[in-house]
């Protein structure tokens, strides 16, 4: 579900240097709710002083300088999160930093079918965008039954693991492979594009997989091409197949080209 987080506060809450402390923060906190799946959109707003209200009565429009309203606190900013309910919205609520020295409240969103943007993808592409998400959650959350949940158990898996072909998705190895690492397993999704035909879907994106190996010093950090092949069965969308690549140098190191960045984010 789909919550809107408002940061109250008083303007005179923060000299410059601990607002721009806090814009770090925040901006910490949104890749990191990006990361799980977790982030639409936040930003701060400019101070209360560049406001202008707009009212319309009996068809006459009035616009006046600065809120409707004189409050204490002000509305200084906004997240806006997926949440899979209230008490997780509450959770992330707290993690944002304008709540140490303010308010935020926590409003549900009315999803309106129809409008323009993502909220006018089909059904089909939503659920399996959110299979995605889902997907990077589990990851995250060192979650190898999550993974292994979103695939068909005869999936044919063409992974960066050898050997050169997996079918499904061996749990255990794969919470093996999870645990190696210290802390979580970040992937991130670029340019995802679906397309979908009856109960087949065809899926393309660039993947980030980051995170810190066990007894590895430096980060870890590279792009993947991944392609997607999904079925609809029994209502619900699986990956029945899943072909994970990187490029190689040609100029014979066969050096995988670890060090690649997808160009700016194409249209959709």
């Amino acid at each position: 579900m789909r919550y809107m987080l408002l940061i109250y506060m008083e303007e005179n809450a923060m000299d410059q240097a601990q607002r721009e402390h806090c814009y770090q923060e925040s901006g910490q906190l949104a890749h990191e709710l990006n990361r799980g799946g977790q982030f639409v959109s936040a930003a701060p707003l400019q101070p209360v002083s560049t406001a202008t209200t707009v009212q319309v009565r009996t068809g006459k429009r009035l616009v006046m300088d600065g809120p409707f309203a004189e409050m204490r606190e002000q509305l200084g900013g906004y997240f806006m999160i997926e949440a899979k309910d209230l008490d997780e919205a509450i959770g992330i609520a707290g993690r944002i930093p304008g709540a140490r020295v303010g308010s935020v409240e926590i409003r549900p969103v009315i999803e309106v079918e129809g409008l323009p943007g993502k909220a006018a993808a089909t059904d089909d592409e939503s659920e399996i965008r959110a299979l995605i998400d889902g997907l990077h959650r589990a990851h995250y959350r060192k979650d190898a039954d999550g993974v292994a949940a979103l695939y068909a158990e005869d999936a044919a898996v063409f992974n960066l693991a050898p050997p050169l072909a997996h079918r499904g998705v061996d749990r255990r190895e794969k919470q093996a492979w999870l645990d190696s690492w210290e802390g979580p397993v970040e992937v991130e999704g670029r340019d995802v594009h679906i397309t979908v035909s009856g109960d087949l879907a065809f899926c393309h994106a660039f993947f980030r997989l980051s995170g810190k190996k066990t007894g590895v010093d430096q980060r870890i950090c590279f792009w993947m091409r991944e392609t997607l092949c999904l079925e609809r069965s029994g209502g619900a969308w699986r990956i029945v197949h899943e072909h994970t690549s990187v490029p190689f140098y040609m100029d014979g190191s066969l050096r995988p080209a670890f060090d690649l960045q997808p160009a700016a984010e194409a249209s959709h």
